[in-house]
């Protein structure tokens, strides 16, 4: 299969394509970005819950730091 064809073919299809199908695609694409936001504010959630370590010490270190102040 010459590359001459497959080029034509694939203009053919993307320049063919209904714009109903990009408005699909379009679509799709913005309902997986929104469901990928989802996810990623519930995994750093998920990691905050489960070490809360670096948290707590990064509380403590600002309370410190507002105690040195005197602003506590």
């Amino acid at each position: 299969m010459k590359i001459k064809y497959i080029k034509e073919a694939a203009q053919a299809w993307l320049f063919c394509m209904p714009k109903k199908m990009l408005r699909d695609i379009r679509a799709a694409a913005q309902i997986f970005h929104v469901a990928l936001g989802y996810v990623s504010s519930f995994l750093i959630l998920l990691l905050i819950w489960i070490f809360p370590i670096p948290s707590i010490l990064i509380c403590a270190k600002h309370l410190e730091n507002l105690d040195k102040e005197g602003k506590r």
